[in-house]
């Protein structure tokens, strides 16, 4: 299972060779948009996946809410082995950071981290990058391409620029 956090288009931006690597189920943890919804279960068809999306809003999240639902797709409503979330860094975003904390308290030791930005900076990198097969390139670069909106905007433009190398920690 892979969590993506805050904005829906985080598994293919920041995670996707994991992804592929493991056959992970994505969960979109906040991102209650009904188009970027869309447009992540269209990439999560271009990177042979399921996905679903717990629908819970970017604003104010209730993080107890959250909590309690990430807590109980363990065990419930599938077998969670591994666990990939954004990784918790000093500077990094708040919504990314508190979907990483809950991640590593409700998983433990089944939890992996992928890494994303610090808040002013390009992408976080580790001494762990993830080494793609070759075809991935392409397959990642079409799921991004279904972030029609994400494209088009210009905050989020450039993070489609640096698309190809991803990180874990």
């Amino acid at each position: 299972m892979c969590f993506s956090s805050r904005i829906p288009d985080d598994a293919a931006l920041f995670s996707a060779y994991s992804v592929l690597r493991h056959q992970a189920f994505i969960v979109t943890v906040l991102g209650a948009d009904e188009t970027r919804y869309a447009e992540t279960e269209a990439a999560a068809a271009v990177l042979g996946v399921q996905s679903m999306n717990l629908g819970f809003s970017e604003a104010n999240p209730d993080w107890d809410k959250v909590g309690y639902r990430m807590e109980h797709l363990d065990g419930t409503r599938m077998d969670v082995d591994l666990v990939f979330a954004p990784l918790e860094e000093e500077g990094g975003h708040s919504q990314h950071n508190e979907v990483g904390l809950l991640a590593r308290e409700i998983f433990g030791d089944r939890c992996r981290f992928y890494a994303t930005y610090k808040r002013g900076h390009s992408r976080t990198r580790t001494d762990n990058e993830v080494i793609p097969e070759a075809d991935w390139y392409a397959i990642k670069f079409a799921a991004m391409s279904c972030y029609v909106s994400q494209i088009n905007h210009p905050q989020m433009r450039p993070w489609f620029n640096d698309w190809d190398r991803e990180w874990v920690a």
